[in-house]
């Protein structure tokens, strides 16, 4: 495990480095995405609740990659909760939501989130987010987490997935950040058609999801089949860690090597 931080060089061609951290050292932040003030006990940490639902999964998920080369309906349903779970953790996410308070288009997002929601929901969640009593910082960056969630859940549906795997002795690194959106619209867009996201699972197994009807796709799609196993090219692989590298916030995993050519 490298921090990104202590290599200024990281990205520069044809530099070579190496450096471990454990996990142990690295910091925790307690009741992070609990809500503040809330009287409804069952709601206060149901997204830490959730987390641990979907992480009690996992192994399933593990198992079928390991076993086949491609998911059942399950393990499709595993995916789809772990990968939209996971980008609201990120501090790419907390980063961006921000950067959209600060520019007005909070509400725009809130009525985004909330399009899969019945009426009677939209106005609960909307009393929540308005009550002074609620609104917090943290409450409505934890609420808008919860949202766009089940949002990002939703919009799943209407991708295709691809199974990768890296070329022969190389593996996928991942990120302190590692859902990786390529967003090809603009910066205060997520999940447009032209989006493209990137998921390393494990260090042998990532997942690349694209919209059906997208145009704007990279290379990186080329040659790989639909919910199917592909092996990338030495090529791609490289291409695929440089942009999960470039995507961290500070720290960068790498499996299984003493040393590891910088990107």
């Amino acid at each position: 495990m490298l921090e990104k931080s202590k290599f200024p060089i990281m990205h520069e061609a044809n530099k070579r480095w190496i450096a471990h951290k454990s996990i142990g050292s690295l910091l925790s932040k307690d009741d992070f995405f609990d809500f503040e003030t809330f009287e409804d006990q069952d709601f206060f940490r149901t997204i830490e609740s959730v987390n641990s639902e979907i992480e009690t999964l996992l192994p399933e998920l593990y198992t079928e990659l390991q076993t086949s080369k491609t998911l059942s309906i399950k393990g499709e349903a595993i995916l789809a909760h772990f990968v939209s779970n996971l980008f609201v953790r990120t501090s790419y996410f907390d980063f961006w939501l921000n950067d959209l308070i600060k520019v007005g288009g909070y509400d725009r997002l809130l009525e985004e989130c909330l399009h899969y929601n019945t009426d009677e929901q939209k106005i609960e969640f909307k009393k929540f987010i308005n009550n002074p009593h609620y609104s917090s910082e943290k409450n409505r960056t934890n609420m808008t987490r919860f949202l766009f969630w089940n949002y990002f859940l939703q919009r799943l549906e209407q991708f295709q997935y691809f199974i990768i795997e890296p070329y022969k002795d190389k593996g996928w690194i991942t990120c302190d950040n590692p859902v990786v959106l390529l967003n090809h619209m603009c910066e205060y867009s997520t999940l447009s058609f032209e989006t493209e996201i990137i998921f390393p699972l494990t260090s042998s197994k990532l997942i690349l999801f694209k919209t059906e009807h997208s145009n704007n796709v990279s290379d990186i799609f080329q040659g790989t089949n639909l919910k199917e196993t592909t092996v990338a090219t030495s090529e791609v692989t490289d291409e695929i860690n440089k942009i999960i590298s470039e995507t961290a916030e500070d720290i960068v995993i790498i499996p299984g090597v003493k040393d590891y050519k910088e990107f």
